[in-house]
């Protein structure tokens, strides 16, 4: 690919310096997990609490957060002792210690 001679369509590299992405405001884990568990509690549950996973993710990536930080998040709060995951990955409870952060 050929740039033209106009510095504006030259990457940033070419310019003379990098140009560094604004850091995500869910760039640290522990805003991650803060932001996922109001968004699985304002989530209606299914039978036994269970909350689908998928119902998060995309709320969370529609408000600008990365898969990535989704991940960190939910590892985050799965080390905290906050949700318990089941097997199959596809949804996750609130443990006793997760509900009372809402109680």
């Amino acid at each position: 690919m050929r740039f033209p001679n106009n510095t504006h369509a030259l990457p940033s590299m070419q310019r003379g310096g990098f140009t560094l992405k604004s850091q995500s405001e869910y760039g640290l884990p522990a805003n991650a997990a803060r932001r996922l568990l109001e968004i699985a509690n304002g989530i209606e549950t299914e039978f036994d609490g269970r909350i689908h996973v998928e119902n998060v993710n995309s709320a969370f990536l529609r408000e600008g957060g990365s898969p990535d930080e989704y991940r960190a998040g939910i590892e985050q709060l799965t080390a905290d002792g906050m949700i318990a995951m089941h097997d199959s990955g596809a949804f996750f409870r609130f443990t006793d210690k997760g509900a009372q952060r809402f109680a």
